[in-house]
């Protein structure tokens, strides 16, 4: 290809880049010689920090921009795109328009805008979302694995050279000295042992979202995973224990809430069961949640208790602000029971039943 010769306008890379390594950078020096400019697109960018993404969408750009000379980073652009567990159709469109605006000029033809990637595995799914661009097949970088990077730098401490350029290294060394470290460490260590005791088990939880008036009520998590976070009262299925009935124990555990289950069955409105692959840190699960929306002239007390350091009712207002302080996917459950996104059809919603 001749200098300054580009087959695109623009390519695409999708991806979360926790870190980045050698088989994203080779990518992304690909799409530098067939792009004029190259759109970086920061997956899980309004998630709480956990093991499985360490790092903010800031700490992410300056890792990649770090392996990059002054003149190539004129050229790339960044897009920052939350996850979307329960609605592809919205995470697709929200790329779509956000590549768009990067675009300077009309042109739509189709070798304008090339989407990078690898069909490997299922988790390559999303390579199929954009018909409307053509698709860059890049090599199998099969000895560069970001999930296997991970178990080695929380539990060993350790950095693989071969796999991050020096760059990153250090600032991954760097990073190690904070107390975000400790805490992601202390969490590996804690779903490591989940996984070992509950290794080919597939985990059922039931929760709650109860809502007084224009209020939410919420508690924050007092243990790993999730320690601190906000999330939905709630807990694992016992066995011989109905998912209402583990619903309201947990309810009552967790908030002290003195509400018979008498008052709250009447007032169900829905009824979700969650899953997806990548839902839970701790293997496969499913979660069924309910939506119970009742009236009273006063909030009723609640407090923190058992695996709860602190129960509060929130004002739904609020709720949009506080994406990054949620454990799991508790937020995007939040907004399905609430309505403000509807989930698409698919593997991600197992059930659905409405009083």
């Amino acid at each position: 290809m001749n200098p300054g010769v580009f087959s695109y306008k623009l390519v695409v890379f999708i991806g979360r880049f926790q870190p980045i390594h050698y088989g994203h950078l080779e990518t992304m020096k690909m799409s530098l010689k067939i792009g004029e400019n190259l759109v970086i697109v920061l997956g899980s960018s309004k998630t709480a920090r956990n093991i499985r993404c360490p790092w903010t969408p800031e700490e992410r750009k300056i890792q990649i921009l770090s392996c990059f000379t002054q003149k190539e980073k004129k050229r790339i652009h960044f897009i920052e795109v939350r996850d979307r567990l329960y609605n592809d159709i919205i995470w697709r469109q929200e790329i779509t328009l956000k590549v768009e605006e990067i675009i300077k000029n009309n042109d739509r033809q189709i070798n304008t805008v090339a989407l990078i990637g690898h069909t490997k595995d299922d988790t390559s799914y999303y390579l199929k979302l954009f018909p409307q661009w053509e698709t860059f097949e890049t090599p199998i970088y099969e000895n560069y694995h970001s999930t296997e990077f991970r178990k080695t730098y929380f539990k060993q401490q350790k950095i693989n050279s071969s796999i991050v350029p020096s760059k990153i290294k250090k600032n991954l060394q760097k990073f190690q000295k904070t107390t975000h470290f400790k805490r992601l460490r202390e969490e590996f260590l804690f779903i490591e042992k989940m996984n070992r005791e509950n290794e080919n088990k597939i985990l059922y939880v039931a929760n709650i979202l109860l809502k007084c008036g224009p209020f939410l009520l919420l508690i924050k998590r007092r243990s790993h995973p999730g320690k601190g976070l906000y999330a939905l009262p709630g807990g694992k299925i016992e066995n011989n224990e109905e998912p209402l009935e583990a619903a309201l124990r947990e309810l009552h555990e967790e908030t002290m809430l003195k509400i018979e289950l008498t008052e709250l069955k009447p007032n169900m409105i829905k009824h979700i069961v969650f899953h997806h692959p990548t839902r839970s840190l701790a293997g496969p699960s499913y979660a069924h949640t309910f939506y119970i929306e009742f009236f009273s002239d006063s909030l009723p007390r609640v407090k923190g208790s058992s695996d709860a350091i602190d129960a509060q009712w929130i004002l739904c207002d609020q709720i949009p602000f506080m994406e990054t302080d949620f454990f799991s996917d508790h937020y995007q459950i939040s907004q399905v029971l609430l309505g403000t996104m509807k989930p698409t059809k698919d593997f991600t919603i197992m059930q659905i039943t409405e009083n």
